[in-house]
């Protein structure tokens, strides 16, 4: 029985949040150029580092976007500012926008401080030509301004809401932390029971939703069947 309970607490709290996947989406792009996509980090501790490092040096992206909530209201922001390094050394530009936890946390000056000490470009309601595409982003609880090939939108409600043709990519849900097999998820933060945006590849009229679910957790680090991750698109 001890043992039972033992495997169990690694297969929730422990193995997910160790076992950084990668997710690869094709954004036609013919190729051209790669991007890496980031989300809701809150602070966490448990992300291996060195993992992540040699993900970024065996892909080598043109560019990394960041879809919020990467510090949490009362989480800190040293992990966080770890990985900022990582990318950092790298070289990659780096583009963001907040999420729902950056504007309520204790740390938020920290982290505005440290992405603009690093170049990081804020995409909210903003547009930005890079290597002939156009990025904008949406802030939390918003609607996109721009028309744009690829949106930064935390929260994928707010994608689902904007009427610009294109690919938006989200964050927010955290692939509802626990999920199961043929059902899914039951629950993510703003939207009903058995949510209809949780996770993967979204087509729609006209416009494309890629929602991830992150590389960390807040409130509580449990997942199941959920592993932390970083997107791929090319």
């Amino acid at each position: 029985m001890i043992l039972i309970i033992i495997i169990l607490i690694f297969l929730i709290l422990v193995y997910p949040q160790r076992h950084l996947v990668i997710r690869r989406y094709s954004g036609n792009f013919d190729g051209q150029i790669k991007f890496l996509v980031l989300s809701d980090m809150h602070n966490n501790g448990f992300l291996p580092f060195e993992r992540f490092k040699s993900i970024l040096e065996a892909e080598k992206p043109d560019a990394i976007f960041l879809l919020g909530d990467m510090i949490d209201r009362k989480a800190g922001y040293k992990n966080t500012f770890r990985l900022l390094d990582i990318i950092v050394d790298y070289g990659s530009p780096i583009f963001y926008v907040n999420g729902n936890h950056e504007p309520h946390a204790y740390d938020k000056l920290k982290l505005w401080e440290k992405l603009d000490t690093i170049g990081a470009i804020c995409l909210e309601d903003r547009l930005y030509e890079f290597k002939g595409l156009k990025f904008s982003g949406i802030k939390y609880k918003s609607k996109s301004n721009f028309e744009a090939d690829i949106y930064l939108a935390h929260n994928p409600v707010d994608a689902v809401g904007s009427y610009h043709p294109g690919l938006y990519l989200s964050g927010h849900t955290h692939g509802g932390m626990v999920r199961f097999p043929f059902i899914g998820t039951f629950y993510v933060p703003g939207q009903k029971l058995f949510p209809k945006y949780d996770k993967g590849l979204y087509s729609l009229c006209k416009k494309d939703l890629i929602i991830t679910s992150g590389i960390g957790n807040t409130f509580l680090p449990i997942r199941f069947m959920n592993p932390i991750e970083v997107l791929l698109l090319s």
